[in-house]
């Protein structure tokens, strides 16, 4: 895409001889150069398809007397669709931490990690990478009621006839945890001590 004569010098240069730099070199000429129109729209395409296509999140998979816990999604793009509770791993969050905050802020039900279920991939526009952690909810919750409006357990024989997002990864999760697979915690090494 770098011999493209669509796009400018100054990219070309960066992606060739500065591809470490790669990221904050592309912000800085976004704002500083004084793009035309097509080539704004052309350094906008490469940012989005070549640097910023790799998204991480987590989900947790919490299942009790053969039911899911699981979520009605919000999102515009997604909206109406069934999921695990979970969120994006933010900037230097532990993938436990992220899971425990977003089952909070999705369910508010206070989630327990006890393993790593698997880290399972899929590609759209961007390319995924989802860790599904096992776990149970705190004992005080487990007879109680689902504070969000949009949560809900999700019978395992139930499961096929919701909208679900990425169907089959989620068939893939639900093999798996019947299958008895899972990988300590402890294995997840993460180094976030960095500036």
């Amino acid at each position: 895409i770098c011999s493209s004569p669509l796009f400018p010098q100054e990219i070309k240069t960066t992606v060739t001889s500065k591809i470490i730099f790669l990221i904050p070199e592309i912000k800085n000429l976004k704002h500083k150069i004084p793009f035309s129109r097509e080539e704004n729209i052309r350094v906008y395409y490469f940012y989005k398809k070549f640097i910023m296509s790799f998204i991480t999140q987590v989900s947790a998979l919490v299942i009790k007397d053969e039911k899911v816990l699981m979520i009605k999604e919000k999102s515009p793009d997604i909206s109406g669709l069934w999921n695990l509770p979970g969120a994006h791993i933010r900037l230097k969050e532990r993938v436990v931490d992220a899971v425990i905050r977003g089952t909070l802020e999705e369910t508010g039900l206070h989630f327990i990690p006890e393993s790593l279920l698997g880290i399972y991939t899929s590609c759209t526009d961007n390319h995924y990478y989802h860790f599904v952690v096992k776990g149970n909810i705190t004992p005080d919750q487990e007879s109680g009621t689902i504070s969000g409006t949009e949560s809900e357990w999700v019978s395992l024989s139930e499961m096929s006839n919701r909208e679900l997002i990425n169907a089959r990864q989620l068939e893939n999760i639900i093999d798996d945890y019947l299958s008895g697979f899972h990988i300590p915690l402890s294995l997840l090494k993460e180094d976030l001590d960095f500036d």
